[in-house]
């Protein structure tokens, strides 16, 4: 497999990750003009950072996957440990919008935003997501198929 094509995987996440950025941003600057917590009667400048919102995931996930991203494509530890980073936030993504949905659809109401935008931020969540995992999981696969290839001793100290 060629150096080129043996990251394939861990650039498809960096791209998803930049592109998923501003549009996290734009849910917290939703969430704090509509005032749409993670409850209804909440308050969404406490919740955006660890909770999220309606409109929003907590902010840590998206940092932790654009430094996942950014770090995945390093062919040591901590590519493979950013890899499974980027993977469990993708999984988050998806719980987070499937499982929280009808308490955000709530916190929407109570807060007189658009619930359209609600559901809308939820189905992107529902491909955005398992997109981040199935990179994860393909990148990983094919780190071990290089590995298994592989005559020399691979250093994982490095």
């Amino acid at each position: 497999m060629s150096a080129d094509r043996a990251l394939v995987h861990e650039r498809r996440m960096l791209r998803l990750a930049t592109f998923y950025a501003p549009l996290a941003a734009g849910g917290a600057w939703l969430s704090l003009r509509y005032g749409v917590a993670a409850h209804a009667g909440g308050d969404p400048a406490r919740d955006l950072a660890l909770r999220g919102t309606g409109l929003a995931p907590p902010l840590f996930l998206p940092a932790v996957l654009l430094a996942a991203a950014v770090l995945a494509r390093r062919r040591n530890r901590v590519g493979i440990a950013a890899t499974v980073a980027a993977g469990l936030v993708g999984l988050a993504l998806t719980a987070g919008s499937t499982l929280n949905l009808p308490a955000d659809l709530a916190a929407a109401r109570d807060a007189g935003s658009p619930v359209g935008l609600t559901t809308g931020f939820a189905v992107f969540h529902w491909f955005l997501g398992p997109a981040l995992t199935m990179s994860a999981v393909l990148g990983l696969r094919n780190r071990r198929r290089r590995l298994t290839r592989s005559s020399e001793v691979i250093d994982w100290a490095r």
